[in-house]
């Protein structure tokens, strides 16, 4: 345990640490953001320099007669975040601030954190900022910061305000060679704490390259979203059930994985069936299984429209029980390839502003057309909304790379953004002239129209059984 000086007794608050993390290429910056630190309206009682791949002890000779109340630490990881681990070892406040070498610090940042904390935020664990950088440029974090906002953009830096007690039960920094305090911040607010903004900024220096960027998301994005939802409504046609079952049996499922089932078949024998069948599967594959009966009677033959007008209300009842951070909805009579769970999810960017990513099937209407993807260019703009004349044809992404942009997907094989789901529940059903508007494209307008994409991966090509 360090001891407590007077001077830090006088001047600190027992409540609040900073630590700086600093490699050989910050070190000509490092004096400078130690003042910032030094010259705080209110000081933090604790002050550690962590140092990365350097000879602190040298370095550090002319820092210690110059700051006294510095305690240093040092090794050679190649990361920060080992580094902030080891300075959490020695922490004894209860708020801890990650600065690195190069950035700045508000005159008021530590008095405004201790400030708000004063306020009483026992749900809190994270106070983080707008950030102000350099060169004039303002990343602005969102107002509102509930669990799911948080899952749709990157807004904690390192240099907010990190609760000690959620960090320790996070695990503390992990090296995810990508999004290493999004991460942190997803696995504290999983664990039930909150996040709320400070009225002061974080100040930042700009620099040409920055890790804000896409590099290693197909790698970590399973990582980063670390659970997942599979939703699939049976409607007892026990010809699709079989290819169904097999592939939940084969396919290779990310961990912490949940299987949602919805049996809209209102057969005894066939949810019997069917819920022995997959909680053996769910048992064996060791993920977990919802299965829920609908058993409310509605006459599904009455007009042409009463299956479509059923199955928004199907999935009203159930979206809202998933938790999980990614949604896939597969319906039971689409049959994805191989491996395609996996690779929807690699697909999937992060840390941009992506909706849905979804694979292609064919189309009962023939003519080539797929499901997975329409209205590709302009939603049409009739008077009976029929943007389905827009549907692309294999033909269409017979030679495409990468992933297309589209305006509406189906949803027979979809990774969601449940932050998003969340937000537009629950779903109506629409009807223009006749034509109705299913689940999948109400959700498909609405993404869409709140600034997020919508992708489809051409090269997972499903099979469709829609005899």
């Amino acid at each position: 345990m360090i001891k407590k000086t007077n001077e830090e007794t006088f001047n600190g608050t027992d409540e609040i640490a900073v630590v700086i993390t600093c490699h050989d290429k910050y070190l000509k910056y490092l004096d400078d953001t130690i003042s910032h630190v030094e010259n705080q309206t209110l000081k933090p009682i604790q002050r550690i320099i962590a140092y990365d791949g350097v000879d602190y002890e040298v370095v550090s000779v002319d820092l210690r007669k110059k700051y006294p109340f510095w305690h240093v630490i040092g090794g050679c990881f190649g990361s920060p975040n080992p580094l902030r681990n080891k300075a959490l070892e020695i922490c004894r406040a209860d708020w801890v601030v990650f600065s690195d070498a190069d950035d700045f610090m508000h005159k008021d940042y530590v008095l405004n954190i201790a400030e708000t904390i004063g306020k009483g935020i026992d749900n809190i664990g994270i106070l983080y900022g707008d950030l102000w950088f350099s060169n004039g440029k303002i990343f602005k974090t969102p107002d509102v910061h509930d669990y799911w906002q948080l899952r749709l953009s990157n807004y904690v830096s390192a240099a907010s305000a990190w609760r000690v007690e959620a960090l320790q039960a996070a695990g503390g920094w992990q090296n995810t060679a990508c999004y290493d305090d999004w991460t942190v911040a997803l696995k504290i607010t999983e664990h039930g704490w909150k996040t709320k903004k400070l009225s002061v900024p974080i100040l930042c220096r700009y620099h040409d390259v920055h890790r804000r960027d896409d590099s290693g998301t197909k790698e970590m994005v399973h990582k980063l979203y670390r659970s997942y939802a599979i939703v699939t409504l049976l409607s007892g046609r026990e010809d699709c059930f079989g290819h169904w079952l097999n592939w939940i049996r084969n396919e290779p499922m990310p961990k912490n994985t949940t299987l949602f089932i919805l049996d809209n078949s209102r057969s005894v024998n066939f949810t019997e069936m069917a819920r022995g069948k997959i909680n053996s599967a769910c048992c064996r594959l060791e993920i977990q299984l919802a299965y829920i009966t609908d058993d409310r009677t509605c006459d599904l033959q009455s007009d042409p429209l009463s299956r479509h007008r059923h199955v928004p209300g199907l999935y009203n009842r159930i979206l809202p029980l998933i938790t999980e951070d990614m949604v896939l909805t597969l319906e039971d009579d689409v049959l994805p390839p191989a491996g395609a769970f996996f690779k929807l999810i690699n697909s999937f960017r992060v840390g941009v502003k992506t909706g849905a990513v979804s694979a292609v099937y064919p189309s009962r209407s023939g003519e080539n057309r797929i499901v997975g993807a329409f209205g590709n260019t302009n939603e049409v703009k009739t008077k009976e909304g029929d943007y389905w004349r827009n549907m692309l044809t294999l033909d269409d992404i017979n030679h495409a790379e990468g992933l297309i942009s589209v305006d509406f997907i189906g949803g027979g094989f979809v990774l969601w953004h449940n932050a998003l789901i969340k937000r537009f529940l629950p779903f109506r059903f629409l009807n223009w002239f006749g034509k109705a508007s299913g689940w999948d494209s109400q959700l498909s307008r609405n993404i869409r129209n709140a600034g997020y994409s919508l992708q489809i991966d051409p090269s997972i090509i499903c099979e469709h059984n829609f005899r």
